[in-house]
């Protein structure tokens, strides 16, 4: 697990110092305009769809890219859809934070990426935290030497 939380650092820090002027695509097609959002977006805020939040002077969009418990850390001091804003391990928080989905499709916690990194950068997480919502439930008992530690 370590290994994996490491190397999924080592990749968003290369990424995240090219940060582009390149504008902002839509981080899912829930969030592009005329697309149905998805049903854990809107049971959080009584039918609308609110897929945005602030914390500290930045924007985060919320997509229905599940992030896995392993990645989820502390809450931070922000809250959406009346529910508690998590870090997740290895992403700064100024990128990236995981809210609360309780969702079938999109998991427990889902993304929310900074609306201001660039395309690439945003990109990268995605791609990261999604392979990492792949790997099996209990990584450090599923090596050859029955763990990772040591």
């Amino acid at each position: 697990m370590r290994a994996v939380a490491a190397a999924f650092l080592l990749v968003l820090a290369l990424l995240s110092c090219t940060r582009g002027e390149d504008g902002v695509a839509p981080l899912s097609p829930a969030t592009d305009a005329g697309a149905t959002c998805p049903a854990f977006i809107l049971d959080r805020h009584d039918g609308a769809c609110v897929d945005s939040f602030g914390f500290a002077a930045r924007t985060y969009r919320v997509a229905c890219v599940e992030v896995p418990a392993v990645l989820v850390d502390v809450a931070v001091d922000a809250r959406w859809g009346r529910r508690p804003v998590h870090a997740i391990a290895a992403v700064p928080s100024a990128q990236a934070l995981a809210v609360v989905a309780e969702d079938e499709r999109c998991g427990t916690f889902s993304l929310a990426v900074a609306s201001d990194i660039s395309t690439e950068t945003r990109t990268a997480i995605v791609d990261e935290v999604e392979r990492a919502a792949m790997l099996p439930p209990d990584l450090e008992r599923s090596g050859p030497d029955g763990g990772l530690e040591g």
